[in-house]
């Protein structure tokens, strides 16, 4: 039995022989998951660790072990009043994170490098000290904006309909839970299930929202599942822009990271945009196409074929799975007790240098169930690449 098992089921058994209230179960994971060590800076570690306890809470990982349901009335407000936190004031600080990442697409898009570079050395993502200074910045605009249309459910649905594909699709959404309540559902029910044919029933009786509001108790973040079926990884998204695009491949998958940190921190902030502020990012990036190409001369906006054949190449399976925020930043200690990089570290490592085998050992994610980095690199995302004749 694995240490990390061990650990789990321990833990597991200490809470059925000595039961704990919802606010002690919230600070223990709390301060387990404050042990680890992620490749940023202090508050957006603390941040990203606040989600996690909410996604252990929903599915009983951790100390909650067994007992989901019985916390299943429980929100992020509640797991942040726990912590001895304000909501407002969480949800305020990741809106900050949001437009800091925002200011950086807008800087490159005015080719402001004295404030972009200001901007993105100002030590928020430790990983980059280890990496030459972005200088293509033009590719970090082709990075946002895979990213940005990767999770859309039009992009996702129109790659289904070409390759046969069974992707699965919904919206990001502002959601009634007095509404979902009096229709007999949960929060977590919308995104469990499929709701395709009841998308226009939702937006005219209040369920889910078709504008921008302000989060409150009972309007929260949502996701609106509306066809199952297998995910998109955002570790090939990120390692695959880099491919693409070789003289500047640092600068296209950190765009695509940029993009998958504002779909986090989205989940939890002041106000909920329809299809979230990630995805706007893609219409900002086409509005803006006269200025980006005035500046940046090289740029070709992708067009509706690269869109799908990188969501193609990007879809998951056995071997091909997706890091969450935590997992792309944290960093773990191997056999030996020496700390090894972080998955995004391995990441840009692999698309500055494919030649380079010295991270291609690590686990993605840090995820028994994922593969070594050479099984993910070379053995399956850069067939999938060459077959789609993207590199």
């Amino acid at each position: 039995m694995s240490l990390l098992r061990h650990k789990f089921n321990k833990l597991s058994l200490l809470s059925l022989l000595m039961p704990s209230t919802f606010e002690q179960l919230v600070q223990q994971d709390y301060q387990i998951l404050l042990k680890e060590s992620l490749a940023c800076d202090t508050r957006l570690k603390q941040l990203l660790f606040m989600q996690s306890i909410r996604g252990h809470m929903e599915f009983g990982h951790t100390v909650f072990v067994g007992r989901a349901e019985e916390f299943s009335d429980k929100t992020q407000d509640d797991i942040i009043e726990a912590l001895g936190e304000d909501p407002l004031q969480v949800q305020t600080e990741r809106q900050r994170y949001i437009r800091w990442v925002k200011n950086i697409l807008y800087e490159v898009i005015d080719n402001n490098n004295k404030s972009f570079n200001h901007l993105i050395n100002d030590r928020k993502l430790k990983f980059l000290e280890k990496f030459p200074p972005l200088s293509k910045l033009s590719n970090l605009i082709y990075g946002f904006f895979y990213g940005a249309r990767m999770d859309s459910e039009y992009w996702r649905n129109k790659t289904n309909k070409k390759y046969g594909l069974p992707i699965g699709r919904g919206i990001c959404c502002a959601v009634d839970k007095r509404i979902a309540e009096n229709m007999g559902f949960t929060v977590k029910d919308l995104s469990q299930y499929e709701f395709e044919g009841r998308l226009k029933e939702f937006k005219r009786c209040g369920l889910i929202k078709n504008r921008t509001v302000a989060s409150s108790s009972n309007v929260v973040n949502g996701y609106l599942r509306l066809k199952k079926g297998i995910g998109t990884s955002d570790d090939a998204a990120i390692v695959s822009a880099g491919l693409m695009h070789r003289d500047g491949p640092l600068e296209a998958s950190m765009g695509v990271y940029l993009c998958d940190l504002i779909d986090t921190l989205d989940k939890y902030v002041p106000f909920i945009k329809l299809n979230g502020q990630d995805e706007e990012l893609a219409d900002t990036i086409s509005s803006q196409l006269s200025l980006i190409q005035k500046n940046h001369p090289t740029f070709i906006l992708p067009d509706d074929d690269t869109i799908m054949r990188f969501i193609y190449c990007i879809r998951t399976n056995e071997n091909m799975g997706s890091s969450s925020q935590r997992y792309f930043l944290k960093k773990t200690k191997d056999h030996a007790g020496k700390m090894q990089h972080a998955t995004i570290e391995s990441h840009l490592a692999f698309v500055k240098n494919p030649n380079n085998h010295a991270y291609l050992n690590m686990r993605l994610a840090n995820k028994r169930e994922f593969p070594t980095g050479n099984q993910f690199y070379r053995n399956n995302l850069l067939p999938r690449l060459k077959l789609a004749k993207l590199i």
